[in-house]
């Protein structure tokens, strides 16, 4: 049995992944709400970061950076090998967007947003284990079209792709390790952008 950390589990992305997780009877789930705890302290994660195999955050928008380190500090001094580490980001963290993002709602300081984002894939990328970036254009409920995914540095469209859609393929990176040591961008309709 493997167990899967899920950090912002209270968020509607993440929800749609751990119901598509709990299909699967070789995982155990443990889910933290961050907005019930504090995600940036360390001793939150030591009674159980022994366990996980995999990590799926679903953190933010902002404030990632700080909760990161808490978790990382918790992951170096248990000594645990974490097989996969999917995080979700947002597309424009490198200036590759093509046409205007939308961002979410509680985001007042785009700039600042980014550098967060910036720095939490930083301390992600540091420790050296494998891990995942998804990096969505603007999530919406629904979306139609097909996938369409980005190498890291490859500019894409602005545009939307749907929650399902994102929680789907991060679904994909911890049960059939796709996408290891990647981080992709995704939309799924380039017209879209405005809903």
């Amino acid at each position: 049995m493997k167990t899967v950390l899920i950090l912002g589990s209270q968020k509607p992305i993440a929800r749609i992944a751990i119901e598509e997780l709990s299909r699967h009877k070789d995982l155990r789930l443990i889910e933290i709400d961050d907005e019930q705890v504090d995600v940036t302290y360390e001793k939150l994660y030591l009674p159980f970061i022994s366990e996980v195999n995999f990590v799926l955050s679903f953190l933010g928008p902002m404030d990632v950076d700080l909760a990161f380190e808490g978790l990382f500090d918790a992951i170096r001094s248990s000594q645990v090998k974490i097989e996969d580490f999917v995080m979700l980001s947002t597309a424009g963290i490198d200036n590759e967007v093509e046409g205007t993002m939308k961002y979410p709602d509680d985001v007042k300081d785009v700039d600042e947003y980014l550098k967060q984002q910036r720095y939490a894939i930083k301390v992600v990328d540091e420790a050296e284990i494998p891990y995942t970036i998804l990096r969505p254009a603007t999530l919406v409920y629904q979306a139609e079209g097909e996938l369409q995914i980005y190498d890291e540095g490859q500019p894409m469209p602005a545009g939307i792709v749907s929650r399902e859609t994102v929680a789907q393929v991060a679904v994909s990176a911890i049960t059939s390790h796709q996408y290891v040591n990647q981080s992709i961008g995704l939309v799924q309709d380039t017209k879209g952008a405005d809903e």
